[in-house]
Formats: C-alpha cells, sequence, structure tokens
C-alpha cells in the first residue's frame, strides 16, 4: 500500500496455473508485475481489471496469446484479500485453446 493508505503499489503475482480447453494442456507462469498505484476504494475494495499481449511459447515456436487478467480486493488494516482469475486465449497451429485459472483467493499483508 502506499504511506498513506489509498493505493496498491508494487503489486506481484507468484506463480499462475491455468487448465486449457481442448485438451488435457495446461500453462503455468504468472509472476505478474503492476506498476503504478492501483486506488484503493473509500470502502476499501479495488479492481484491476486488465488484457495483456505476450507469446506462448510451445515446444519450438512461440504463438501470439492474449491473457486478461481481473484481481479483486478488500483492504482492511494492514490485510488484503480478494480473488484472482486470469485466462489465456491463442492458437497453435490451428487449434484455438482457452485456458483458466479458475477464481483464485488470495491473502496479502502490508510490508514496510
Amino acid at each position: 500500500m502506499s504511506s498513506d493508505g489509498g493505493a496498491i503499489t508494487n503489486l506481484k503475482t507468484g506463480q499462475v496455473n491455468e487448465n486449457c480447453s481442448p485438451g488435457d494442456g495446461g500453462l503455468s507462469g504468472g509472476n505478474l508485475s503492476f506498476t503504478g498505484s492501483i486506488p484503493i476504494n473509500v470502502d476499501g475494495s479495488f479492481k484491476i481489471d486488465d488484457t495483456l499481449q505476450s507469446e506462448i511459447g510451445i515446444g519450438d515456436h512461440s504463438d501470439p496469446d492474449t491473457a486478461h487478467v481481473v484481481i479483486t480486493g478488500q483492504v482492511s488494516g494492514a490485510t488484503a484479500s480478494g480473488t484472482f482469475i486470469e485466462t489465456d486465449e491463442f492458437t497453435d497451429q490451428g487449434t484455438a485453446y482457452s485456458c483458466t485459472s479458475h477464481a483464485q483467493t488470495w491473502t496479502a499483508t502490508k510490508t514496510g
């Protein structure tokens, strides 16, 4: 949180695992970093809703990927908790894939 408690700063995620359809495969990645300040509403809630463009490495090649990340949270004192979901969509060798982390819960404590 910012020093005045009005924003989330330096938000980082850990590894994110996703199940993909079609097929039995999945993705692992994550370790996302959000720079800047994410405002905390008067009621203590906040939300990040972001679309990211990247590449998915598959075997000896990579495919363009569109990831959608939604992080919601509620701050109470020095603790925050909420949900995280990431979805990815890409096409590999003519097959369209949709992957999701499903809604994951999280908690964090203010440091510093």
